[in-house]
Protein backbone atom coordinates (compact mmCIF):
# COMPACT_ATOMS: atom_id res chain seq x y z
CA UNK A 1 0.00 0.00 0.00
CA UNK A 2 1.43 3.33 -1.11
CA UNK A 3 1.00 5.82 1.75
CA UNK A 4 1.18 9.53 0.88
CA UNK A 5 1.97 12.46 3.13
CA UNK A 6 -1.15 13.84 4.80
CA UNK A 7 -2.00 17.44 5.64
CA UNK A 8 -2.86 17.63 9.34
CA UNK A 9 -4.53 20.53 11.19
CA UNK A 10 -5.31 20.85 14.90
CA UNK A 11 -8.96 20.89 15.97
CA UNK A 12 -8.87 24.48 17.31
CA UNK A 13 -7.55 26.00 14.06
CA UNK A 14 -10.02 27.87 11.79
CA UNK A 15 -11.54 25.96 8.89
CA UNK A 16 -9.96 28.49 6.53
CA UNK A 17 -6.54 26.98 7.29
CA UNK A 18 -7.79 23.56 6.21
CA UNK A 19 -9.33 25.07 3.08
CA UNK A 20 -6.00 26.56 2.03
CA UNK A 21 -4.54 23.04 1.95
CA UNK A 22 -7.56 21.66 0.10
CA UNK A 23 -7.44 24.36 -2.58
CA UNK A 24 -3.69 23.95 -3.03
CA UNK A 25 -3.67 20.16 -3.39
CA UNK A 26 -7.25 19.01 -3.95
CA UNK A 27 -6.93 16.38 -1.22
CA UNK A 28 -8.62 16.13 2.21
CA UNK A 29 -7.23 17.58 5.41
CA UNK A 30 -7.16 15.48 8.57
CA UNK A 31 -8.04 16.95 11.95
CA UNK A 32 -6.32 15.90 15.17
CA UNK A 33 -6.97 16.51 18.85
CA UNK A 34 -4.01 15.92 21.16
CA UNK A 35 -2.34 14.11 18.30
CA UNK A 36 -5.22 11.66 17.72
CA UNK A 37 -7.26 11.62 14.52
CA UNK A 38 -10.83 12.83 15.06
CA UNK A 39 -12.16 13.63 11.59
CA UNK A 40 -11.66 14.91 8.06
CA UNK A 41 -12.49 18.04 6.08
CA UNK A 42 -12.77 18.13 2.29
CA UNK A 43 -14.68 20.08 -0.34
CA UNK A 44 -17.54 17.57 -0.27
CA UNK A 45 -18.62 18.30 3.29
CA UNK A 46 -17.29 21.79 3.94
CA UNK A 47 -20.06 23.69 2.15
CA UNK A 48 -22.74 22.51 4.56
CA UNK A 49 -23.80 25.35 6.81
CA UNK A 50 -20.57 27.38 6.73
CA UNK A 51 -20.60 30.94 5.41
CA UNK A 52 -17.30 32.20 6.86
CA UNK A 53 -14.54 29.62 7.27
CA UNK A 54 -12.40 32.03 9.30
CA UNK A 55 -14.90 31.94 12.17
CA UNK A 56 -15.46 28.18 12.47
CA UNK A 57 -13.09 25.76 14.18
CA UNK A 58 -11.99 22.62 12.37
CA UNK A 59 -13.39 20.32 15.06
CA UNK A 60 -16.91 21.55 14.35
CA UNK A 61 -16.59 21.07 10.58
CA UNK A 62 -14.81 17.70 10.58
CA UNK A 63 -16.70 14.54 9.68
CA UNK A 64 -15.93 11.07 10.99
CA UNK A 65 -14.56 8.56 8.50
CA UNK A 66 -13.22 5.02 8.45
CA UNK A 67 -9.50 4.75 9.12
CA UNK A 68 -6.90 2.48 7.57
CA UNK A 69 -4.07 0.69 9.34
CA UNK A 70 -0.67 0.16 7.74
CA UNK A 71 -1.41 -3.54 7.26
CA UNK A 72 -4.82 -2.94 5.62
CA UNK A 73 -5.30 -5.29 2.68
CA UNK A 74 -7.04 -4.29 -0.54
CA UNK A 75 -10.41 -5.59 0.67
CA UNK A 76 -10.19 -3.44 3.81
CA UNK A 77 -9.45 -0.39 1.68
CA UNK A 78 -12.29 -1.11 -0.72
CA UNK A 79 -14.75 -1.42 2.14
CA UNK A 80 -13.51 1.80 3.71
CA UNK A 81 -13.75 3.86 0.53
CA UNK A 82 -17.16 2.52 -0.46
CA UNK A 83 -18.57 3.36 2.99
CA UNK A 84 -18.88 6.98 1.83
CA UNK A 85 -17.72 9.46 -0.79
CA UNK A 86 -14.14 10.02 0.32
CA UNK A 87 -11.33 11.39 -1.84
CA UNK A 88 -8.79 10.10 0.65
CA UNK A 89 -8.64 8.33 4.00
CA UNK A 90 -6.15 8.50 6.87
CA UNK A 91 -3.67 5.77 7.70
CA UNK A 92 -3.31 5.66 11.50
CA UNK A 93 -1.43 3.71 14.13
CA UNK A 94 -3.70 1.13 15.75
CA UNK A 95 -2.99 2.02 19.37
CA UNK A 96 -2.32 5.74 19.32
CA UNK A 97 -4.60 6.72 16.38
CA UNK A 98 -1.85 9.08 15.28
CA UNK A 99 -1.79 9.80 11.56
CA UNK A 100 0.94 8.11 9.53
CA UNK A 101 -0.26 9.41 6.15
CA UNK A 102 -3.14 8.95 3.75
CA UNK A 103 -4.34 6.88 0.84
CA UNK A 104 -6.35 8.43 -2.01
CA UNK A 105 -8.55 6.82 -4.63
CA UNK A 106 -5.68 6.92 -7.10
CA UNK A 107 -3.42 4.74 -4.91
CA UNK A 108 -6.22 2.21 -4.53
CA UNK A 109 -6.75 2.19 -8.30
CA UNK A 110 -3.01 1.54 -8.73
CA UNK A 111 -3.20 -1.54 -6.50
CA UNK A 112 -6.36 -2.82 -8.20
CA UNK A 113 -4.60 -2.51 -11.56
CA UNK A 114 -1.29 -4.05 -10.46
CA UNK A 115 -3.04 -7.02 -8.82
CA UNK A 116 -5.15 -7.70 -11.90
CA UNK A 117 -8.53 -6.94 -10.30
CA UNK A 118 -9.77 -4.47 -12.93
CA UNK A 119 -12.94 -6.05 -14.38
CA UNK A 120 -12.98 -6.88 -18.06
CA UNK A 121 -15.20 -4.90 -20.40
CA UNK A 122 -15.70 -1.42 -21.79
CA UNK A 123 -16.53 1.89 -20.14
CA UNK A 124 -20.25 1.73 -20.98
CA UNK A 125 -20.56 -1.42 -18.84
CA UNK A 126 -19.49 0.42 -15.69
CA UNK A 127 -20.17 4.17 -16.10
CA UNK A 128 -22.76 6.03 -14.02
CA UNK A 129 -25.78 7.54 -15.75
CA UNK A 130 -27.37 9.98 -16.24
CA UNK A 131 -25.02 12.93 -16.60
CA UNK A 132 -26.29 16.03 -14.85
CA UNK A 133 -25.76 19.26 -16.77
CA UNK A 134 -26.35 22.92 -16.05
CA UNK A 135 -26.48 25.87 -18.49
CA UNK A 136 -23.12 27.59 -18.95
CA UNK A 137 -24.53 30.98 -17.90
CA UNK A 138 -26.38 29.66 -14.84
CA UNK A 139 -25.65 30.83 -11.29
CA UNK A 140 -23.72 29.30 -8.40
CA UNK A 141 -26.96 29.10 -6.44
CA UNK A 142 -28.54 27.03 -9.20
CA UNK A 143 -25.49 24.77 -9.26
CA UNK A 144 -25.69 24.17 -5.50
CA UNK A 145 -29.39 23.36 -5.78
CA UNK A 146 -28.80 20.94 -8.66
CA UNK A 147 -25.96 19.15 -6.81
CA UNK A 148 -28.07 18.77 -3.69
CA UNK A 149 -31.17 17.62 -5.59
CA UNK A 150 -29.30 15.02 -7.65
CA UNK A 151 -26.90 14.04 -4.85
CA UNK A 152 -23.80 14.65 -6.96
CA UNK A 153 -20.58 16.58 -6.43
CA UNK A 154 -20.02 17.65 -10.04
CA UNK A 155 -22.04 19.12 -12.91
CA UNK A 156 -21.26 19.53 -16.59
CA UNK A 157 -21.64 23.12 -17.83
CA UNK A 158 -23.37 22.98 -21.24
CA UNK A 159 -23.06 25.63 -23.95
CA UNK A 160 -25.08 25.25 -27.17
CA UNK A 161 -25.83 21.66 -26.16
CA UNK A 162 -22.17 20.67 -25.80
CA UNK A 163 -20.03 20.29 -22.65
CA UNK A 164 -17.98 23.44 -22.05
CA UNK A 165 -16.53 22.63 -18.65
CA UNK A 166 -17.23 21.25 -15.19
CA UNK A 167 -18.12 22.78 -11.85
CA UNK A 168 -17.84 20.84 -8.62
CA UNK A 169 -17.91 21.27 -4.87
CA UNK A 170 -14.16 21.85 -5.11
CA UNK A 171 -14.73 24.98 -7.22
CA UNK A 172 -17.19 26.33 -4.65
CA UNK A 173 -14.81 25.89 -1.72
CA UNK A 174 -12.79 29.07 -2.29
CA UNK A 175 -15.88 31.23 -1.76
CA UNK A 176 -15.92 30.35 1.95
CA UNK A 177 -12.58 31.88 2.91
CA UNK A 178 -13.08 35.63 2.41
CA UNK A 179 -16.77 36.58 2.60
CA UNK A 180 -17.72 40.10 1.55
CA UNK A 181 -19.44 42.23 4.19
CA UNK A 182 -20.81 45.78 3.95
CA UNK A 183 -21.66 47.99 6.87
CA UNK A 184 -25.05 49.32 8.01
CA UNK A 185 -28.19 48.77 5.99
CA UNK A 186 -26.18 47.67 2.96
CA UNK A 187 -24.99 44.38 4.51
CA UNK A 188 -25.02 41.67 1.87
CA UNK A 189 -24.26 38.15 2.99
CA UNK A 190 -21.61 36.14 1.18
CA UNK A 191 -24.12 33.35 0.62
CA UNK A 192 -26.39 35.67 -1.35
CA UNK A 193 -23.65 37.41 -3.36
CA UNK A 194 -21.87 34.19 -4.27
CA UNK A 195 -25.09 32.40 -5.16
CA UNK A 196 -25.79 35.12 -7.73
CA UNK A 197 -22.40 34.71 -9.36
CA UNK A 198 -22.28 33.11 -12.83
CA UNK A 199 -20.68 29.68 -12.96
CA UNK A 200 -19.01 30.69 -16.24
CA UNK A 201 -16.54 32.63 -14.05
CA UNK A 202 -15.66 29.52 -12.04
CA UNK A 203 -15.89 26.44 -14.25
CA UNK A 204 -12.86 24.42 -15.26
CA UNK A 205 -12.79 24.15 -19.02
CA UNK A 206 -10.23 21.35 -19.17
CA UNK A 207 -12.08 18.03 -19.08
CA UNK A 208 -10.75 14.49 -19.15
CA UNK A 209 -12.98 12.24 -21.21
CA UNK A 210 -13.21 8.75 -22.66
CA UNK A 211 -15.43 6.94 -25.13
CA UNK A 212 -18.14 4.40 -24.15
CA UNK A 213 -16.24 1.75 -26.11
CA UNK A 214 -12.84 2.35 -24.52
CA UNK A 215 -11.61 -0.56 -22.42
CA UNK A 216 -12.05 -0.21 -18.68
CA UNK A 217 -8.41 -1.11 -18.06
CA UNK A 218 -7.15 1.65 -20.38
CA UNK A 219 -9.47 4.13 -18.66
CA UNK A 220 -8.15 3.14 -15.23
CA UNK A 221 -4.61 3.71 -16.50
CA UNK A 222 -5.68 7.19 -17.68
CA UNK A 223 -7.14 7.96 -14.25
CA UNK A 224 -3.89 6.95 -12.57
CA UNK A 225 -1.66 8.84 -15.00
CA UNK A 226 -3.68 12.05 -14.69
CA UNK A 227 -4.42 11.53 -10.97
CA UNK A 228 -8.10 12.03 -11.74
CA UNK A 229 -10.69 9.74 -10.16
CA UNK A 230 -13.50 10.56 -12.61
CA UNK A 231 -13.76 10.68 -16.39
CA UNK A 232 -16.49 12.21 -18.53
CA UNK A 233 -17.86 9.78 -21.13
CA UNK A 234 -18.65 11.34 -24.54
CA UNK A 235 -20.25 9.62 -27.52
CA UNK A 236 -19.09 10.06 -31.14
CA UNK A 237 -21.00 13.35 -31.39
CA UNK A 238 -19.29 14.72 -28.25
CA UNK A 239 -22.49 14.44 -26.21
CA UNK A 240 -22.06 13.45 -22.53
CA UNK A 241 -23.57 10.01 -21.93
CA UNK A 242 -22.08 9.07 -18.57
CA UNK A 243 -19.36 9.50 -15.98
CA UNK A 244 -16.86 6.81 -15.04
CA UNK A 245 -15.68 7.18 -11.45
CA UNK A 246 -13.26 5.33 -9.21
CA UNK A 247 -16.26 4.48 -7.02
CA UNK A 248 -17.92 2.63 -9.91
CA UNK A 249 -14.82 0.45 -10.17
CA UNK A 250 -14.41 0.02 -6.41
CA UNK A 251 -17.98 -1.28 -6.05
CA UNK A 252 -17.51 -3.88 -8.79
CA UNK A 253 -14.24 -5.13 -7.35
CA UNK A 254 -15.78 -5.15 -3.87
CA UNK A 255 -18.57 -7.43 -5.14
CA UNK A 256 -15.88 -9.93 -6.15
CA UNK A 257 -14.33 -9.92 -2.69
CA UNK A 258 -17.75 -10.14 -1.08
CA UNK A 259 -18.29 -13.49 -2.77
CA UNK A 260 -14.91 -14.85 -1.73
CA UNK A 261 -14.27 -13.22 1.66
CA UNK A 262 -14.69 -15.29 4.80
CA UNK A 263 -15.36 -12.29 7.05
CA UNK A 264 -18.01 -9.77 6.03
CA UNK A 265 -19.34 -6.68 7.83
CA UNK A 266 -22.30 -4.76 6.45
CA UNK A 267 -24.78 -2.08 7.46
CA UNK A 268 -22.29 0.44 8.89
CA UNK A 269 -22.99 3.47 6.74
CA UNK A 270 -23.63 6.63 8.77
CA UNK A 271 -20.95 9.15 9.76
CA UNK A 272 -20.95 7.83 13.35
CA UNK A 273 -20.91 4.19 12.23
CA UNK A 274 -18.32 3.79 9.48
CA UNK A 275 -15.53 4.64 11.92
CA UNK A 276 -16.07 1.28 13.62
CA UNK A 277 -15.63 -0.82 10.48
CA UNK A 278 -11.84 -1.50 10.72
CA UNK A 279 -12.05 -2.54 14.39
CA UNK A 280 -15.12 -4.72 13.87
CA UNK A 281 -13.51 -6.42 10.88
CA UNK A 282 -10.24 -6.99 12.74
CA UNK A 283 -11.96 -8.40 15.85
CA UNK A 284 -14.07 -10.79 13.79
CA UNK A 285 -11.02 -11.91 11.79
CA UNK A 286 -9.05 -12.54 15.00
CA UNK A 287 -11.92 -14.55 16.48
CA UNK A 288 -12.28 -16.53 13.27
CA UNK A 289 -8.56 -17.40 13.29
CA UNK A 290 -8.84 -18.51 16.91
CA UNK A 291 -11.94 -20.68 16.43
CA UNK A 292 -10.76 -22.13 13.10
CA UNK A 293 -8.43 -24.36 15.12
CA UNK A 294 -11.52 -26.28 16.23
CA UNK A 295 -14.08 -25.65 13.47
CA UNK A 296 -14.12 -25.37 9.70
CA UNK A 297 -15.67 -21.90 9.33
CA UNK A 298 -16.74 -21.09 5.78
CA UNK A 299 -17.97 -17.56 6.47
CA UNK A 300 -18.64 -15.12 9.30
CA UNK A 301 -21.05 -12.26 8.52
CA UNK A 302 -22.32 -9.53 10.84
CA UNK A 303 -24.98 -7.09 9.65
CA UNK A 304 -25.77 -3.94 11.64
CA UNK A 305 -29.01 -1.98 11.61
CA UNK A 306 -29.63 1.31 13.37
CA UNK A 307 -32.96 1.79 15.15
CA UNK A 308 -34.35 4.87 16.87
CA UNK A 309 -32.21 4.48 19.98
CA UNK A 310 -30.24 1.25 19.62
CA UNK A 311 -28.13 -0.72 17.17
CA UNK A 312 -29.08 -4.27 16.32
CA UNK A 313 -26.75 -6.83 14.81
CA UNK A 314 -27.30 -10.23 13.24
CA UNK A 315 -24.32 -12.60 13.14
CA UNK A 316 -24.30 -15.67 10.89
CA UNK A 317 -21.46 -18.17 11.18
CA UNK A 318 -21.43 -20.79 8.43
CA UNK A 319 -19.72 -23.97 9.63
CA UNK A 320 -19.00 -27.10 7.64
CA UNK A 321 -22.28 -28.83 8.52
CA UNK A 322 -24.38 -26.14 10.19
CA UNK A 323 -25.08 -22.40 10.55
CA UNK A 324 -25.08 -20.47 13.81
CA UNK A 325 -27.26 -17.33 13.97
CA UNK A 326 -27.05 -14.80 16.80
CA UNK A 327 -28.77 -11.44 17.20
CA UNK A 328 -28.31 -8.72 19.78
CA UNK A 329 -29.02 -5.03 20.30
CA UNK A 330 -27.53 -2.30 22.46
CA UNK A 331 -26.97 1.44 22.53
CA UNK A 332 -23.65 1.55 20.65
CA UNK A 333 -21.78 -0.52 18.07
CA UNK A 334 -18.89 -1.29 20.50
CA UNK A 335 -21.33 -2.60 23.13
CA UNK A 336 -23.02 -4.79 20.54
CA UNK A 337 -19.66 -6.17 19.41
CA UNK A 338 -18.45 -7.00 22.93
CA UNK A 339 -21.51 -9.16 23.53
CA UNK A 340 -21.48 -10.74 20.05
CA UNK A 341 -17.83 -11.72 20.19
CA UNK A 342 -18.24 -13.31 23.61
CA UNK A 343 -21.40 -15.14 22.54
CA UNK A 344 -19.92 -16.41 19.28
CA UNK A 345 -16.87 -17.74 21.11
CA UNK A 346 -19.06 -19.29 23.83
CA UNK A 347 -21.30 -21.09 21.34
CA UNK A 348 -18.45 -22.34 19.15
CA UNK A 349 -16.47 -23.51 22.20
CA UNK A 350 -19.54 -25.37 23.41
CA UNK A 351 -19.96 -27.02 19.99
CA UNK A 352 -16.30 -27.99 20.11
CA UNK A 353 -16.81 -29.69 23.49
CA UNK A 354 -19.79 -31.62 22.16
CA UNK A 355 -17.83 -32.71 19.10
CA UNK A 356 -14.93 -33.88 21.29
CA UNK A 357 -17.31 -35.85 23.54
CA UNK A 358 -19.02 -37.49 20.54
CA UNK A 359 -15.65 -38.44 19.08
CA UNK A 360 -14.55 -40.09 22.34
CA UNK A 361 -17.78 -42.09 22.56
CA UNK A 362 -17.35 -43.39 19.01
CA UNK A 363 -13.84 -44.62 19.86
CA UNK A 364 -15.07 -46.69 22.81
Amino acid sequence: MNIKKADVVKEAEPVSKALNYILAKGTPVFIVQKGRYIGMIDDRNINKGITDATLVKCKKAAVKTPVLYEDADIEDRLNAFTAGHFKGLPVVEKKTKKIKGMVTRVELLEDILSLGYVPRGVVSDYMSVPVYTIPYHSTVGNAKTAMKKNKVHMLIAALNGKPAGVISTFDLTATLINPKMRQGAQIISEVKSIDQKRISEMIREKMVFVSPNDSLEDSVKKMIKLENSSLLVLDSNKNPVGILTAMDIFKKVKDFFKKTSKVEVSGLSGENEVVFYPEVKEELSSLMDKMSKFHKINKMHVHFKKGKSVYSAMARIQLKNSTVSISYEDYTVPLVMVWLLDEIERILTKKKSRTTTMTKRKKR
